[in-house]
């Protein structure tokens, strides 16, 4: 293993160094940038986007890479060698298409001890890395830590850590607090709960002194070392092309401020986090890697729906925002649903809130978003509060869409829309096939699921899939040649419990179309490149089934035409999936374009015309054709199919574990009684409310009617 000193880092790193300053960015264009986009809508609106070289706007997609790298059986990497990763990033591209890998790699692996960079280590990351370049995957280093450190915890602990070396633990002495036994039941209550892992993340963020064999360093002083030597290195292990494929660096995981974070969160962002984040930036730039983008993560609690123990702090904390060089990338776990403070199953919109959330604070920084980490375990998927399927399509379909602009929910979507980048957690080929001594501890090795803290969210092992294809093999625009206004991807995917989330309909015209039916809808405004829209279609959706409905013209199955094409996404390897090609000519950055995509669309010649230009119409009149259907998350939806309501009812809820309080407020011509299920428990004034509480879990159905005619009624209020 090759470790080199300090010393002979000074020198060879100082010629790399120069050389990095004396020529600058590379000469060629990166096929990955940031800017604004401007659409010129009803509601003229600018974002910040992600363009390739020719201009066309950027949508990605793709996956953590992975949570061996927690692991010291696997040597804090990936992949135990070069194969093993072709092999990995392969599967990725046949099933979902991923053009993103948030590539994990270990503090611990790189900087085993004072002054001593792993070179080994590094070149095993670096090869690695090339198996994810060569299927033209972009590419972010996410220096990954869970709870800080292994160290902090003891040989006898349920838990542990990833993340810094263990020479810095030992410098730092944690192990003179208390270990934290009954009250973290979970392994993230460390992270709010256990003295000595608070204490450590205290200690970076305030880049207290350490004690090492060599004298006092600076533990935050440390980890900037390690990482200009580490960047200096690896700069010269890629070729300028590969390189370009290289779009960023995280250098904290979920970062914790370590201690109480409710009224901290400014102190946190402005004292500490983001003068970091500047460090890093810092460091990048004096490396040769001013093209590389720092991804910055905000305050691990910044958004968190866990209720008591964990509040959100909320963000818009930042006063002095950079004005490049950086990107938002925050992560969302439904972490109520992973605990116990949100029983309900995950409906129709459910993610709408925590994604527009993710969407203010990207325009408030200013910077393109990239959700880092979203996903869910595999334990549980059986339709459910905790079901897979349901929690990772709801997280999809939150970042293509959302109706936060429509204040009167009438399950119409937004017509425009900002997508939110991201990367799930995980793709790990050696799920179940772990060796990992927990905390060095012999008498307690770890085999089963992600091989870290009972986690189990691989959606791969070996080379199958560990879930259904349809939820994570997805249709998304990679490319767009003008300015993208919305998407929308309805997959017809089951849960856990084999039930079908049909949640949306083309309905347009009083007529709906493609109910039970797989399809996808793309907008976007004007042609600021040469080259075509580019969409991925996953593997079901072969060129024989497949219908695609556009302002330009009808493509049928088996088709192709001078504007519209599907070609196999692999041209090498005919498993994996599709690629549709779409040229759009237009004279006017207004114009507006559209593509629908339909698997096994049911419909005549005839039908497809009237289709096309009602289609055509609703887009000029900036009205989203897509209607969510089905069960929808809350009451303030109308019904599906609408009914006529003789008692208009607002609902509000408030929920705490089993515990779920119902007010209902109602407006009626006369006198009212109030039914749940069918027995009547109260009598009421035409106008009114009423306090309920139900228990989740239970099906409870209400109903306001009038007293004098029972039949007319508000509709059936159903809670799951």
């Amino acid at each position: 293993m090759a470790r080199l000193p300090r010393i002979i880092l000074a020198a060879c790193c100082a010629l790399v160094a120069a050389v990095a300053q004396a020529t600058g960015p590379l000469s060629v264009s990166p096929p990955l940038s940031i800017g604004k986009k401007t659409l010129h809508l009803q509601q003229p609106v600018t974002d910040p986007v992600f363009y390739d070289a020719s201009g066309r706007e950027v949508v990605l997609r793709g996956w953590n890479v992975s949570g061996s790298v927690k692991l010291a059986s696997r040597g804090f990497k990936p992949f135990l060698n070069r194969a093993d990763a072709e092999r990995s990033f392969r599967l990725m591209r046949q099933h979902t298409g991923a053009n993103l890998v948030r590539f994990t790699l270990g503090w611990e692996g790189t900087h085993p001890q004072v002054d001593q960079l792993d070179t080994a280590y590094l070149d095993a990351i670096a090869e690695q890395m090339k198996a994810a370049i060569h299927e033209n995957m972009f590419v972010f280093l996410d220096y990954h830590t869970d709870l800080y450190s292994r160290y902090l915890f003891e040989a006898s602990d349920t838990f542990t850590g990833n993340g810094a070396p263990r020479w810095i633990i030992e410098g730092g002495d944690y192990n003179r607090f208390a270990r934290c036994t009954v009250l973290c039941f979970n392994w993230s209550m460390h992270n709010v709960i256990n003295p000595r892992v608070r204490q450590a993340y205290r200690a970076f963020w305030d880049n207290s002194p350490i004690y090492t064999p060599v004298g006092e360093r600076h533990v935050q002083d440390e980890f900037l070392w390690q990482l200009r030597q580490s960047l200096l290195y690896l700069r010269t292990q890629f070729t300028p092309q590969e390189l370009d494929f290289i779009v960023g660096l995280q250098p904290f995981n979920e970062p914790n401020y370590g201690k109480g974070h409710i009224d901290l969160a400014d102190e946190f962002d402005n004292k500490k986090l983001w003068p970091f984040y500047r460090r890093v930036r810092e460091v990048m730039d004096e490396t040769g890697w001013q093209q590389q983008l720092v991804f910055a993560e905000p305050l691990v609690f910044w958004d968190t729906n866990a209720g008591f123990f964990t509040p959100p702090t909320g963000g818009h904390y930042l006063r002095d925002i950079p004005a490049q060089g950086f990107v938002f990338a925050p992560h969302f776990y439904d972490a109520a649903r992973m605990g116990v403070t949100n029983l309900n199953r995950v409906e129709n919109a459910e993610y709408f809130p925590n994604l527009d959330r993710i969407r203010a604070e990207t325009r408030f920084l200013n910077m393109p978003v990239v959700l880092g980490e979203f996903g869910m375990w595999l334990h549980n998927a059986s339709g459910g509060a905790k079901d897979y399927y349901r929690i990772v399509n709801g997280t999809y379909q939150a970042m293509e869409a959302s109706d936060i602009q429509r204040p009167h929910k009438d399950r119409r979507l937004d017509f425009y829309t900002l997508p939110v980048s991201g990367t799930q957690w995980h793709w790990d080929i050696y799920k179940d096939q772990h060796e990992e001594l927990r905390n060095g501890n012999p008498d307690h090795v770890v085999r089963d699921g992600d091989g870290w803290n009972g986690e189990n969210f691989s959606a791969i092992k070996g080379d199958e899939l560990t879930v259904n294809a349809p939820v994570i093999g997805r249709v998304y625009p990679r490319a767009v040649q003008g300015r993208l206004v919305n998407f929308f991807y309805q997959p017809l995917a089951r849960d856990g419990a084999g039930r079908i989330m049909d949640w949306a309909a083309i309905d347009t015209h009083g007529q709906r179309y493609f109910v039970n039916t797989a399809f996808a809808l793309l907008t976007w405004q004007g042609t600021h490149s040469s080259l075509p829209t580019e969409i991925f279609l996953p593997q079901r959706f072969t060129p024989e089934r497949v219908t695609v409905i556009t302002d330009q013209g009808i493509l049928l199955p088996g088709e192709a035409s001078a504007q519209m094409s599907i070609e196999q996404d692999m041209p090498q390897d005919s498993s994996g999936g599709y690629r549709l090609q779409i040229q759009a000519d237009s004279s006017s950055d207004t114009d507006l374009h559209f593509a629908l995509v339909v698997l096994d669309a049911d419909l005549d010649g005839n039908k497809l015309q009237t289709l096309q230009q009602q289609l055509q119409d609703d887009i000029n009149q900036q009205r989203h054709p897509v209607l969510l259907t089905g069960t929808m998350n809350g009451q303030q939806y109308p019904p599906d199919p609408p009914q006529e309501e003789a008692v208009q009812v607002t609902v509000k809820t408030t929920q705490f574990l089993l515990f779920r309080q119902v007010v209902l407020q109602w407006h009626s011509p006369t006198p009212v009684t109030l039914f749940k299920g069918e027995k009547a428990i109260h009598q009421g004034e035409a106008d009114g409310q009423k306090v309920l509480f139900s228990l989740v879990g239970f099906g409870d159905r209400f109903r306001v009617c009038q007293r004098d005619q029972p039949q007319q009624c508000s509709r059936t209020l159903a809670f799951h």
